[in-house]
């Protein structure tokens, strides 16, 4: 009798532990096909940041390009007024010997 009572519980905790097993399997194939799933899209999202990056890189680059270019472009606006001056001094002088002769 007590071989049969310790055949019988040791099945139903075999069955017990067998049960606990494949549900445990299906929970980690759940898992698993998640994790294809979302693969993916982690690589495209990787890809989108580094694509950001790169543009945020350019940017970056054409603010400093634009400053240079500004700085260019204010130089050369001095140099021309600068020219704009001498030259109505020579206006000026111009009169005034005009008005002299």
């Amino acid at each position: 009798k007590t071989c049969v009572c310790m055949c019988i519980c040791t099945h139903k905790y075999a069955r017990r532990t067998h049960t606990s097993m494949q549900d445990a399997h299906t929970k980690w194939q759940d898992t698993h096909t998640i994790m294809q799933d979302t693969h993916p899209n982690m690589q495209d999202t990787h890809t989108n940041m580094q694509d950001a990056h790169t543009s945020m890189q350019d940017a970056h680059t054409n603010v400093h390009d634009t400053h240079a270019n500004i700085q260019d472009a204010h130089t050369d606006m001095q140099g021309a007024l600068t020219n704009m001056k001498d030259a109505h001094t020579r206006m000026q002088d111009a009169h005034a010997n005009a008005q002299d002769s």
